[in-house]
């Protein structure tokens, strides 16, 4: 296996017992390999032994002859080889030299490394790979999910944006950075338990013209990194300095836009606009550390940390405080959950079993195809991957709900104790015809207003009723109004509704513990009002918290 000669074949992983991706066939083929090379070696030297060995033959003495010419000319390999001979037949032999493989050459002859692999096991590169890919994933597949926070390798970072979050909304209000509706951080106003430290530069000029009249490549080759600071952090280019306004002040202004760009690390730079195509008017801001009040707490656990600020579970450690957890503490910082794909190991000798699939949220079913047809099995524990009708009605009750847990771990939830958040007139508004239980009693209103209201309910049917009414925008939320003989309470748009909380579960701020819990019952989840407190101005439902 020749490299090109630009690669750094002191790096590359040689082929040992550790690794052993090639196995035994590959070893014959490096054989293969290396005879043309000792022969060619020789035949640079007019020492051609090809040509004898082709008229051999089927004379007895010729044949001996030319095994006895062999193993000398192998006895002189061996005897003249150095370090650069060694490389080479490790270029040809394996993935390429180390140089601890060099070093464990010198000890064995190229006969002995050759039998040595030979005598390896065979396994298959695909499980090797599928072993150690882990790209980014927030979702369940019918291959695969998001690895178990509590295994080794789950990843954690402690800054809060991450380039994946480029084009995604951002809110900053109050004291919170939003993305995407879900709350990332909180904001310290003091900077530092932010990973920050208090904003502030200056624009010294190095000549007559002001500073924002030069471009970006004029701020990388004149003025690094004394000169124009504020101009050229402006531009997106920082020389270590913080000279944004500051996460306060944003939070001030109430900011909503988008992501535009990430630096992944701790006071790197990210690029935020009103405008969802970043095309103007963008500014930047350093990357906050994660700070939150209440985290699970992981000091007791080891991890590994390839850089600053990223750290790795260093071994599987079963029921763990980290599951169902996306944010932990370890050594005084926050760090939040990188999610990690952990594919289904579903073959022959180790079919995946409904038993250890299910718990995770996974279905593993594929298609039946003519080099699986005959140890194909359908998976009785979970759903099928598809329905084959192209029309299916199901109806989402409480028995419905019930079935997409049993068949698919599918958490099917409605939604109820969401709290109305405007007027019911100008817009299509939601009304529950009231039980005992609730207490209702008929609000005041103009006789307008009651008119039109009783009019519009009367039209529709059913305990629930979704209407649009015309009636004056001085009518408050959660009225009561007489329509029919029966009262009927204006209630949240959404409120009955049902949703699929599967995906969503792992990004509950609170845990999994909180949503996983409601898949019991009717499968309803109630959500609690102090998640939709007007005083603090967040509605963790609308926001996705």
């Amino acid at each position: 296996m020749r490299m090109p000669p630009s690669a750094d074949r002191a790096t590359m992983a040689p082929l040992t017992p550790k690794a052993k991706v090639l196995g035994a066939a590959t070893a014959s083929v490096a054989l293969v390999l290396l005879l043309p090379a000792l022969f060619l070696r020789d035949a640079r030297r007019g020492d051609d032994l090809r040509g004898g060995i082709s008229e051999l033959g089927d004379v007895p003495e010729r044949r001996t002859a030319a095994a006895s010419a062999w193993q000398s000319h192998l006895a002189k390999v061996e005897s003249s080889r150095t370090p650069a001979a060694d490389a080479q037949f490790l270029i040809q032999a394996s993935f390429g030299p180390t140089r601890s493989s060099l070093e464990e050459m010198r000890a064995k002859t190229y006969k002995e490394w050759v039998s040595e692999q030979m005598r390896l096991p065979v396994e298959s590169h695909r499980a090797y790979w599928r072993r150690r890919v882990r790209p980014h994933v927030d979702q369940v597949f019918f291959s695969g999910g998001p690895m178990s926070r509590c295994a080794a390798g789950s990843r954690w970072t402690n800054w809060a944006f991450r380039a994946r979050d480029e084009r995604k909304q951002i809110f900053v209000n109050g004291s919170r950075i939003m993305v995407a509706g879900v709350m990332r951080t909180e904001i310290d106003p003091g900077f530092a338990l932010n990973g920050l430290g208090a904003p502030g530069c200056d624009d010294v000029r190095k000549w007559s013209r002001e500073c924002s009249s030069y471009s970006t490549a004029t701020c990388f080759k004149w003025f690094y990194p004394t000169f124009c600071r504020t101009a050229c952090w402006n531009k997106g280019i920082s020389f270590g300095f913080d000279c944004s306004v500051g996460w306060p002040a944003l939070a001030e202004r109430g900011f909503s836009g988008y992501v535009c760009s990430v630096e992944d690390s701790v006071g790197g730079m990210v690029g935020l606009s009103t405008s969802s195509d970043c095309a103007s008017g963008v500014i930047y801001m350093p990357n906050p550390a994660i700070h939150v009040a209440q985290t699970a707490d992981a000091s007791g656990l080891r991890f590994d940390s390839p850089r600053p600020g990223l750290l790795l579970l260093a071994e599987d450690a079963p029921d763990c405080v980290l599951n169902g957890q996306d944010i932990m503490k370890h050594d005084g910082k926050i760090f939040i959950i990188d999610d990690r794909l952990e594919l289904v190991e579903n073959t022959l000798a180790d079919p995946v079993s409904g038993t250890s699939a299910a718990p995770r949220g996974w279905c593993v079913n594929v298609p039946r195809t003519f080099l699986n047809e005959a140890s194909c099995k359908l998976q009785a524990s979970c759903a099928p991957a598809g329905v084959t009708s192209e029309n299916v009605d199901i109806k989402l009750d409480a028995e419905g709900r019930q079935l997409f847990w049993t068949a698919g771990r599918k958490r099917i939830y409605e939604v109820t104790g969401l709290l109305p958040r405007s007027t019911p007139c100008g817009r299509v508004s939601r009304w529950r015809r009231c039980t005992a239980e609730m207490a209702c009693a008929a609000s005041q209103l103009s006789s307008d207003d009651a008119a039109l209201l009783d009019v519009a309910l009367s039209v529709e049917s059913g305990w629930l009723r979704d209407v649009s009414v015309a009636c004056s925008a001085g009518v408050p939320k959660d009225v009561v109004v007489a329509s029919g003989g029966e009262l009927f309470r204006h209630v949240h748009p959404q409120e009955h509704d049902v949703f699929d909380f599967t995906v969503w579960v792992d990004r509950h701020p609170g845990g999994r513990h909180h949503i996983e819990k409601w898949a019991v019952g009717d499968f309803t989840i109630k959500v609690p009002s102090d998640h939709q407190d007007p005083e603090v101005n967040v509605d963790r439902w609308t926001m996705g918290m």
